[in-house]
Order: structure tokens, then C-alpha cells, then sequence
């Protein structure tokens, strides 16, 4: 019998959906995300994300105990990749 209600959303759909609900904006217009639509994205785990701002190779802004990830350091990092 299942749950039939319930609707099918994909990854882009949820990073998508989620910033129109808070700002209006498509993801790519966006300044910052957070380390969830991040993962969501670029399609990396939580903890190569968390690697990669250590190595200061993804740039991020603490707002109070929030992290937020610019989404042009993120773009940045995923154009210069081969």
C-alpha cells in the first residue's frame, strides 16, 4: 500500500526549493548556502566538504553558530576541478 502522497523530489529539487523559500533566488544566485545544499550540489559527503574548508579550499562565514558556504568559493572549487 506504500505512502502514494508523498511527492518525488530530487536533490536539485530540494536545494532549489529551499532557496526560493528563504530569499527568492535560484541556488546559483544565492551568496551562501549551507553545508547541507552544499553537499546537495556539488554531490560530496559531509565530511569531504568539512576536508576541504579546512584546507581552505571552499571559503565559508560563521553567522552566530551557523556555517554558511559562499556559493562562489563553491563554484570556484568545482570549475577548477579536472
Amino acid at each position: 500500500m506504500g505512502n502514494s502522497f508523498a511527492p518525488k523530489i530530487s536533490a536539485a529539487d530540494s536545494v532549489e526549493s529551499e532557496g526560493n523559500a528563504e530569499s527568492g533566488l535560484p541556488f546559483a544566485e544565492r551568496l551562501t548556502c549551507s553545508i547541507a545544499d552544499a553537499c546537495i550540489a556539488t554531490g560530496l559527503g559531509k565530511t569531504k566538504l568539512y576536508e576541504l574548508i579546512a584546507q581552505h579550499a571552499i571559503t565559508t562565514k560563521t553567522v552566530g553558530r551557523r556555517r554558511l558556504v559562499l556559493v562562489d568559493s563553491l563554484r570556484e572549487f568545482m570549475v577548477s576541478r579536472d
